[in-house]
């Protein structure tokens, strides 16, 4: 059952991710938000920078919801509605006791995007790259509490 209910949650963001592409697309383009052809770019024509935006956004929208709903049902002394599968009920407490992780995970992607998004504007060149990732990396570790360990149960 956690299976098919993590195969609707990458469905549900493949179809959102599908859906604001395009989207995002046009907004870039309006907005000016596009790359020119240059020599360390690959394309021949002028293209659209926020495509990343809407792949983000379909990761995020589902995940946040997920999260919140348990957090909701983990909350309510009748527990989750009875519609709700036992066997995916369960996960529920697992799933509110990992959200800080999944949370801090997440956020280290938004400002990762972000950086991603100031680089598309104004280069800001390898090193300044490297040194985001590597602290956003060390940030996600230190403040989220991710443990490669902890996310296979073990303590």
């Amino acid at each position: 059952m956690i299976v098919w209910a993590a195969l609707a949650a990458a469905g549900v963001a493949f179809f959102l991710a599908a859906a604001a592409t395009p989207v995002a697309g046009r907004i870039a383009w309006a907005t000016g938000f596009v790359a020119q052809p240059t020599r360390d770019r690959y394309h021949r024509q002028p293209t659209p920078l926020l495509g990343g935006t809407a792949i983000l956004l379909a990761v995020l929208m589902p995940s946040l919801f997920i999260m919140a709903t348990a957090a909701i049902w983990n909350a309510d002394p009748a527990g989750p509605p009875k519609w709700v599968p036992p066997e995916l009920a369960v996960h529920i407490p697992g799933v509110v006791a990992r959200a800080p992780m999944a949370l801090g995970i997440l956020a280290g992607a938004v400002v990762l995007h972000l950086v991603g998004l100031i680089d598309d504007r104004k280069r800001l060149g390898p090193v300044l790259k490297l040194i985001a990732q590597v602290a956003v990396a060390c940030g996600v570790v230190l403040l989220g509490r991710v443990r490669l360990l902890e996310m296979y149960g073990r303590t």
